[in-house]
């Protein structure tokens, strides 16, 4: 039997205390949630870690779980052991989590930051591209927070740099999204809408759902946050703006976000796209809407207590009915107004300190409404509750603005108190400092040739860049140089057309009517002819017949004479009534605003182009109805054929067909662009849409 030694026992039994207290730390707060945990425990146990590396774990596990809520004097305990066993990785570490402590659960701003730069500093000298990045992320968010947005965004811009060199791209997309806060809340609705959709392209690229949610529902917000915007310069008035690009930019957005977070199941969330939606259908005069979408996100926010943003819903609602009122002037219940807009005021003079941009808006607001209905007092009442809050909002900008450069000044005093310390130690180590001479040499060197590699690996990228530009220089004239070519082939195809109808007409159509003369001459001497004869002459003068009417129907099929005549319309009717003819089809023709004619040549490829696709639906899709429509738009003609035949399976069809290449080739000389969508056993539709200019 082996007796363990004493020094043994003592490690053992250290490292099951710390696992014991885990373990009853962990058990005790899945029952009963998070408890307050005794700060002397946690040191106790700290210190019963046999060594360096199970007290950095320790640390490492308590922090990572407790988060925020750990005690920040045990933080500060085990800082004072890492700085004397100079454990900068652990220091940079507590510095963090005593930082976040401080500023986002403390509400000690100052004391935050500066243990949130201190952190920064001990992680550039370790030098962790990674965590020097977070760190200078979490010193933006925490500026930003404060109100010192210009040096939050210099924090956040060499975050981002950071992130960019080590291709950490769900760095970029955090440290995007924040700038694009930040820009935001200076009114650079522009930048914050660049900067959200880098984040959303990076956020699509990474399948990180939550992420695409939320940047689409920032960049509809700042679109509409960029209108509320404007109309302060317009006295509360939408009348001389123009809005249509909200349906294009921020409704599809907060669609897709909507549908997101409905399948997340994350309430906060719906309730914030509700109320924008609610905002943006106020602005585009569907009231109805607003008002559902407002009120559905008046009841997630009221379940969740979010103040601000029951406030501003309320706003939003009172202002709906303001705008209703002044949409149609009569009949709108302007006390609906007011209802929402004094319950708004009153919910937010409860925390009067934590409401004042909200209630700023309610008091325009209500000064608008008393205007409305003719008691100037009141509205002179509320216009002075609003200079006088706006005034106050005012003077704590400006005293944010002074405890941020107070809050810098102390920084860098304790930076050269730190500093002078350094020095004062580092005079008596003079064979660290030759070391550390030499080290920096040596890193000056390698950076040196780092930053000529990298000079040289962007010289030879902007080589690479002009030869591509090259070559497609080349690729276009080739291009261009081939559409000319197409386009000469289709100009001459059309006049070998035109003369094979003329020389079918004069030529041969003459030939034999004057065949037919003849024959009609021998009808004189009917009764002189045998029998057998009589019947070769009629067979002959039916055949004659048939040659003449199918000379004149590929005459006509040639030159398009309808089509010449009367236009594409009428052209298309004309085919419209020989399909009709057979009886096996029914060919519907519809056509929107072609009153007036377009360009011959033009007219021309169209009707060609519909011949080809109805050629083809007649040979292969086995159809029973042929569907065109013609479309004449402002700048534009679109043409829309489908069938209802057995469809085909796109990616078995070959795209070198003539007749596929014959219309595409028509297409692209017009400048327009051919769709074919297909299914089998679901027919088959094209569209083709065509640009007009200003003489067609």
């Amino acid at each position: 039997m082996i007796n363990a030694s004493p020094k043994f026992n003592r490690s053992v039994q250290a490292k099951w205390t710390l696992l014991l207290f885990i373990v009853i730390t962990l058990i005790s707060n899945l029952s009963f949630g998070q408890a307050p945990i005794s700060t002397d425990s946690l040191v106790a146990l700290f210190e019963q870690s046999p060594n360096r590396i199970s007290k950095m774990e320790f640390y490492k596990q308590q922090a990572n779980y407790y988060q925020i809520h750990l005690p920040v004097e045990f933080t500060y305990h085990v800082q004072n052991w890492a700085n004397k066993n100079h454990e900068d990785s652990l220091l940079a570490r507590t510095n963090i989590w005593a930082a976040e402590n401080l500023f986002f659960k403390q509400g000690l701003n100052d004391s935050g930051l500066y243990h949130a730069k201190i952190a920064l500093k001990i992680r550039e000298e370790i030098g962790f591209v990674k965590h020097i990045a977070f760190s200078k992320y979490q010193v933006g968010v925490m500026l930003n927070n404060s109100g010192s947005y210009s040096e939050a965004n210099e924090y956040f811009l060499s975050a981002l740099s950071d992130y960019q060199v080590i291709d950490d791209l769900n760095g970029q997309k955090r440290v995007l999204t924040s700038l694009g806060i930040l820009n935001a809340s200076l009114k650079n609705y522009g930048q914050a809408i660049t900067d959200f959709e880098e984040a959303l392209e990076i956020a699509i690229e990474t399948n990180d759902s939550l992420r695409v949610m939320h940047c689409n529902t920032n960049i509809a917000t700042a679109f509409l946050d960029s209108v509320s915007f404007q109309t302060e310069k317009l006295e509360n008035t939408y009348s001389s703006l123009d809005l249509s690009f909200l349906d294009k930019e921020a409704l599809p957005r907060l669609n897709i976000a909507f549908s997101i977070a409905k399948d997340l199941n994350i309430n906060k969330e719906i309730a914030r796209i509700q109320q924008n939606l609610g905002f943006y259908y106020t602005l585009r005069d569907d009231y109805e809407r607003a008002y559902k979408n407002l009120v559905s996100s008046l009841k997630l926010q009221t379940e969740a207590g979010n103040t601000t943003n029951i406030l501003w819903t309320y706003n939003n609602l009172g202002n709906l009915f303001l705008k209703k009122y002044r949409a149609y002037n009569q009949g709108i219940n302007l006390d609906t107004a007011y209802f929402w807009l004094i319950t708004g005021m009153k919910t937010g003079e409860i925390n009067p300190a934590n409401t004042r941009y909200e209630r700023r808006k309610i008091y325009s607001n209500l000064q608008l409404y008393f205007n409305i209905i003719n008691q100037y007092d009141s509205a002179y009442f509320y216009l002075q509750k609003y200079d006088t809050l706006n005034q106050a909002i005012f003077n704590l900008e400006k005293e944010r603005e002074i405890q941020d450069a107070r809050g810098r000044y102390e920084f860098e005093k304790s930076q050269r108190i730190i500093a002078e310390q350094q020095a004062d130690i580092a005079r008596g180590r003079s064979f660290n400092l030759t070391l550390g001479i030499l080290s920096i040499l040596l890193l000056s060197s390698t950076m040196m040739l780092f930053i000529n590699r990298a000079r040289l690996r962007a010289k030879a990228k902007v080589a690479e860049q002009e030869i591509l530009l090259v070559h497609q220089r080349m690729e276009d004239l080739i291009r261009q140089s081939e559409l000319r070519t197409i386009n000469a082939l289709l100009e001459g195809q059309e006049k070998e057309r035109v003369r094979l109808s003329q020389e079918l007409h004069d030529s041969v159509g003459s030939v034999l009517s004057a065949i037919k003369l003849h024959f009609t001459g021998l009808t004189n001497q009917w009764d002189e002819m045998q029998k057998d004869f009589r019947e070769t002459f009629e067979r002959g003068t039916h055949l004659l017949d048939v040659a003449v009417e199918e000379v004149r129907r590929i005459s006509h099929n040639l030159t398009t004479g309808v089509l010449r005549k009367f236009g594409l319309v009428a052209a298309l009717e004309d085919l419209k009534d020989t399909l009709a003819g057979t009886g096996q089809i029914d060919f519907q023709l519809f056509a929107h605003g072609m009153d007036d004619r377009l360009e011959g040549q033009l007219e021309i490829n169209l009707y060609r182009v519909v011949q080809e696709l109805v050629t083809n639906t007649l040979k292969h899709a086995q159809a029973t109805v042929i569907t065109v429509e013609v479309n004449r738009r402002a700048d534009e003609i679109n043409l829309i054929i489908s069938d209802d035949g057995k469809g085909f399976d796109q990616s078995s069809v070959k795209s070198d067909g003539i007749g596929l290449q014959n219309m595409q080739q028509r297409i692209e000389k017009l400048g327009g662009n051919l769709h074919i969508d297909s299914v089998p056993g679901r027919g088959t539709t094209a569209v083709i849409d065509i640009p007009l200019t200003d003489d067609e």
